[in-house]
């Protein structure tokens, strides 16, 4: 009984300890996207590293967290509807939370002009089984 105490001590100590050395490899971005012009948050806005399948999104008061980053070098890439997207280089080192505040700014949105077009006579007009109505102007 002893020897396989001993065996399932053994095991979950060598577990633990590769848990502590894997996230002692990873660090930790923190931070809140917001309006550049107004400060409000920008909650569900999207946060992700590029390159990459590790991102977050923004919550109801526009903060985020992105946990397990492998150390090193990345571009964060913030979005959200009617903004402009944001890109900043970011070091994320082992061990370490680093706090990245994204300000979008909103941006404009062109739609091209729409052109309706009708055709059609007295004649027509009087088949159509529907009300239709004359705008002069």
């Amino acid at each position: 009984m002893s020897r396989l105490f001993t065996l399932a001590f053994v095991v979950v100590s060598l577990l633990f300890f590769t848990a502590i050395a894997v996230q002692a490899q990873t660090g930790t971005i923190k931070g809140k996207v917001t309006d550049a012009q107004t400060g409000i948050a920008l909650p569900g806005a999207t946060v992700f590293l590029e390159k990459t399948a590790m991102g977050a999104a923004a919550d109801a008061r526009g903060e985020y967290t992105i946990q397990n980053v492998p150390a090193g070098s990345y571009t964060i890439v913030g979005r959200y509807v009617g903004y402009q997207e944001i890109r900043r280089p970011v070091k994320v080192s082992a061990g370490e939370t680093i706090a990245v505040e994204l300000r979008l700014t909103p941006s404009t949105l062109s739609v091209p002009p729409v052109v309706v077009t009708a055709i059609g006579t007295e004649a027509l007009r009087e088949r159509m089984g529907t009300a239709v109505s004359t705008i002069q102007g």
